[in-house]
């Protein structure tokens, strides 16, 4: 990893400017996404009672702490019981963290998750969308035309092989 990158024109460090926000409120309210990672235990698992057992030992809030101290907070899940834990009131950093659960969805929300909303997501398609309208690629309308085309063709693949 590459420490003295500068903020061009200055001589600001990037990693030193570089920080969270709550997302901004919009008409519809404050929302944004989140990649979830579920776990569990599959029915056909020849050790079910001992997998289940392993997911409750590392779930339990003792050993939750130990995760969340031990990376310092970092890229850990939202759960409430951890929103307002001292590490996350140790550095200005991590101001977002005891709200940010408020604000989060999973993919494809307000309806369920999706492989067509994941897809989109994997594919960088609204991040694209926005650098192409902030680098004046694109006028904001082309953009959203362009966006609009893109997730219909996803959205129609995955709808054909849900009805095959």
């Amino acid at each position: 990893m590459r420490n003295d990158a500068l903020i061009p024109g200055t001589q600001n460090l990037v990693h030193e400017q570089i920080n969270h926000v709550i997302p901004p409120q919009g008409p519809g309210g404050r929302h944004m996404a989140a990649s979830f990672v579920g776990v569990g235990v599959w029915k056909f698992a020849r050790e079910k009672q001992l997998a289940k057992e392993f997911l409750e030992y590392h779930f339990q809030k003792d050993n939750q702490e130990k995760l969340l101290v031990a990376s310092k907070g970092y890229n850990q899940p939202v759960l409430e019981q951890f929103a307002n834990h001292e590490i996350y009131q140790s550095e200005a950093v991590y101001h977002f963290a005891t709200k940010i659960g408020l604000y989060t969805h999973s993919l494809g929300w307000p309806g369920v998750p999706t492989a067509a909303a994941q897809t989109v997501y994997d594919q960088y398609l609204l991040p694209d969308t926005l650098a192409e309208c902030a680098t004046d690629r694109l006028s904001p309308e082309d953009a959203v035309k362009k966006l609009a085309s893109q997730m219909g063709r996803i959205y129609r693949r995955f709808n054909r092989k849900a009805k095959a």
